[in-house]
């Protein structure tokens, strides 16, 4: 193998990364990139399609639409705030997937963004998945390579989202290598926030048996307040936000030793 080649495995990888940056992508393009021929990306891009990661199409490859969830039918709130920073919380998501390692445990919190950090994880091998998100764990059901751990508990609101002492009990079972947490508000003062304080022993159980906590929050957010405190910000290591952030709160978080990621 010649230095420039790429495995399989890592030309996927590519393929994926770019399909959720920019939802298309020409095979021929995809050639250049990857310094292959037209019929290698042929046969990459037939693989992925038989494991449901993408659709092809005359010129290449379109990512796969994302599920629609019946209940959503009749209520468009989830919809609506998942289309909101849009864009923004799907880089996150790429940026925060990248993050996960073969062989980890993670957990996932509900939330939009979290959404987009599940849809984004590709090509990783013996993962297992811990969320109270029946929607998250729905997006992953079908990936061979990883565990899908459900906590159980009382489902209610239009969120997919389990709570109550079963869930805690559940979370309470696991230690996480990394946490990602999607939240409705940081603040430099009143820490991390959620719209649904039922959530609250939830998320602070998640927080408690997690080595790293990862938090995912387009640059809306970083300055909100919303219903129900989850925890002080020393609880974090890693905020992942969207340029459009306000450099002088980066600088605030960056001073309490936030790790800062750009998507």
């Amino acid at each position: 193998m010649t230095k420039k080649e790429r495995s399989p495995e890592e030309r996927a990888k590519v393929i994926i990364d770019h399909l959720i940056r920019h939802s298309e992508i020409n095979g021929q393009e995809l050639s250049e990139i990857l310094s292959v021929s037209i019929a290698t990306i042929r046969r990459d891009l037939e693989k992925l399609e038989n494991e449901g990661l993408l659709r092809r199409i005359h010129s290449g490859a379109v990512l796969v639409e994302s599920m629609i969830y019946e209940p959503f039918r009749l209520n468009s709130s989830f919809s609506q705030k998942e289309q909101k920073q849009a864009e923004e919380k799907r880089l996150i998501g790429l940026a925060a997937s990248s993050l996960i390692n073969d062989g980890e445990i993670i957990g996932l919190t509900p939330g939009t963004t979290n959404t987009q950090v599940a849809r984004s994880i590709h090509h990783v091998q013996n993962v297992t998945v811990v969320t109270n998100a029946i929607n998250l764990a729905m997006e992953l059901v079908n990936r061979k390579e990883i565990t899908v751990f459900v906590t159980g508990g009382y489902l209610g609101g239009n969120w997919f989202s389990l709570a109550g002492a079963t869930t805690s009990t559940a979370i309470n079972d696991f230690y996480f290598d990394k946490l990602f947490i999607s939240v409705s508000g940081v603040h430099p003062e009143q820490g991390l926030s959620t719209a649904h304080p039922q959530e609250i022993p939830i998320l602070r159980s998640y927080i408690a048996q997690a080595k790293q906590k990862i938090l995912v929050a387009d640059s809306s957010k970083l300055n909100q307040v919303s219903q129900g405190n989850i925890c002080d910000l020393g609880e974090i290591d890693i905020l992942i936000t969207d340029q459009k952030a306000d450099p002088a709160l980066i600088e605030h978080y960056s001073s309490l030793g936030w790790e800062i990621t750009f998507a």
